[in-house]
Formats: structure tokens, C-alpha cells, sequence
């Protein structure tokens, strides 16, 4: 397409014209699907470089006799399925603490953020897979209804919503519960606890006190899917506390971990510091030293 171009839009079957695209849209949309392009063969260029030092390593460990099972990779690749084999499945993990996703803001976020809070999604189910006592993860309110996109996005109302951008990383295939419908509609509301960083509430070291005032294993964590740079402050927790929800935060401040400016972890952030604490494989400061990223923590003099 010529820069200063209209494209050019057909009729479609109905005989309604689809709603015209600005030049700024159009050129948007350009752009990000050359960086697309470009990615993709930037993936291409690292997997053959990969593939190449691993055959010259595999060539020296044949000439001087070394055992390549005990030489490290220059860069490690992910567990693939069959080195996961041993890894149990929700279904037979011990923990049946259930942790869930709410993504019910599609209307709130953009295209990019849409694709955004997919790869969030993608990297939960990762995560939880490679644990060696997975939680029951549930993603819920994939049908929420609303706009696709807030306005001044990208209009691709096929492709913006997050459950289209799941299918297209092949969540069909995943161990994870995908739900259309709200976390409300699938759980019980005394049994709902809502991470929220503006919570008073504060998670407990182990998750063993019968306590309904506090939280217990039994009980259901949900995280906010929303990916909005700030542009809607407290949102989720004004929502859940005013359909009456219990909230709890993260305990970062009581870690003794310095962070600097808000407490707000992304979702996958607060999915990774979670579950290995539910799973009773860390402790919440190792699980939060493992999780905060260096940028949000206070630097020392």
C-alpha cells in the first residue's frame, strides 16, 4: 500500500458497506503488520543459528569423546512434551486449589493489549505446566459481552478478542479450563477471593487457616485480566468490592522486598509469584524474589 493510500474496501454480502478506515488506522494497521512480518523472520534466523550450534556442539563432542548429555546448551530451549512427560497433569496434581483468570475486559483494552494479555495467558499455562504440583487454572469470561476495542483502536473485531488469539496459539490443545462464562457464574461467592494490589487483606504464609475471614485452600483466587498501563486505576478491585466480593493483595511489603512506586504486578506476575506458594513449593519471598523484576525494585545507595 502507497503511503497517503485509501484502501480500498469491497461490498460484502448483506450490500452494507463496512465502516470506512481512516488514513492513521490504516497505516497503523500497516505497521504492525510489517513488524509481524519481520518477528517472524527474526524467529526463523534465531531457530536455524540454534540449530547450527548444536550440530557443531554435537560434532565436538564426537571428536573428542565427551558425552553431550552433560554439556551445557549454549541457549536452553523450553521442556518439550516428551521431557514433560513426567510432570503430572491438573487432573492428577495433588493441589485443587483453583486459581483463575477473569478476562472479562476486552472492552476496556486496546488490539495491542489484547495480544498482550494473550501471551500473559499463554506464559500462565506454561508455567503452571512445568510446576511440579500444578494448580487448577481456569481462564473465565471469555464471552463477556462489549466493544471489541476501546475507541481510536484498530477495528478487527475477528481478531481483538482474547479468546481469537488464544485459538490462534492453539489453546485447544492445553491443559488450562477455558470458560466463557464469568468466574460469578462458576463459583460460589463466599469462596472468591479477588487479588487486588489496593486490598487491605493480606495473603497468609500458608494457605492452611479455616478462617472465612481470611482465605483457605479451598478457596478460589481470581486475577484481573486487564492490561491498561494505568489508564484505569483500582478498576478491578472497585468492581469486586462492589458486587461484594472478599480481596486480598500479595505480600509484597511484609517480603521485605524494596519496590518502588505502586504494588501492581501484571497478571503474569501475580500468577508466577501464586502458585508455587499454593503448590507449597516456596515461600512467599522466594516465590516474590523470583517473580518482581528488577526495574520496580528500589536500587540500593
Amino acid at each position: 500500500m502507497a503511503q497517503g493510500d485509501v484502501p480500498q474496501v469491497d461490498v460484502s454480502q448483506s450490500g452494507e458497506l463496512p465502516e470506512p478506515v481512516s488514513k492513521r488506522k490504516a497505516k497503523r494497521l500497516e505497521n504492525y503488520l510489517s513488524r509481524k512480518k519481520v518477528r517472524r523472520e527474526l524467529r526463523k534466523r534465531y531457530k536455524s543459528r540454534r540449530k547450527a550450534r548444536q550440530a557443531l556442539l554435537l560434532q565436538e563432542c564426537s571428536l573428542t569423546g565427551r558425552d553431550s548429555s552433560s554439556t551445557k546448551k549454549v541457549d536452553s530451549k523450553p521442556l518439550s512434551r516428551r521431557a514433560l512427560s513426567h510432570v503430572p497433569s491438573m487432573a492428577e496434581s495433588p493441589c485443587t486449589t483453583k486459581v483463575v483468570i477473569d478476562c472479562s475486559y476486552d472492552h476496556l483494552m486496546s488490539f495491542k493489549d489484547i495480544c498482550k494479555l494473550a501471551n500473559q495467558v499463554a506464559n500462565c499455562y506454561a508455567f503452571n505446566r512445568r510446576l511440579t504440583v500444578p494448580v487448577q487454572l481456569y481462564v473465565t469470561g471469555l464471552r463477556h459481552p462489549g466493544p471489541s476495542t476501546i475507541a481510536g483502536s484498530i477495528p478487527e473485531p475477528s481478531t481483538t478478542r482474547l479468546l481469537d488469539r488464544l485459538r490462534l496459539a492453539g489453546c485447544e490443545n492445553w491443559d488450562i479450563h477455558l470458560c466463557d462464562e464469568d468466574f460469578s457464574e462458576l463459583f460460589d461467592q463466599s469462596s472468591v477471593v479477588y487479588l487486588c494490589a489496593e486490598s487491605l487483606q493480606v495473603l497468609p504464609d500458608a494457605f492452611t487457616t479455616p478462617n472465612a475471614d481470611t482465605v483457605s485452600p479451598a478457596d478460589v483466587f481470581v486475577i484481573g485480566g486487564l492490561v491498561d498501563h494505568n489508564h484505569h486505576p483500582s478498576y478491578c478491585y472497585r468492581q469486586v468490592t462492589n458486587r461484594g466480593y472478599r480481596t486480598a493483595r500479595l505480600p509484597i511489603k511484609e517480603s521485605g522486598i524494596p519496590v518502588r512506586g505502586r504494588l501492581v504486578l501484571s497478571t503474569l506476575q501475580v500468577f508466577t509469584a501464586l502458585s508455587p506458594v499454593i503448590a507449597g513449593t516456596k515461600t512467599w519471598v522466594e516465590s516474590l524474589n523470583d517473580t518482581i523484576p528488577p526495574r520496580k525494585r528500589v536500587k540500593p545507595l
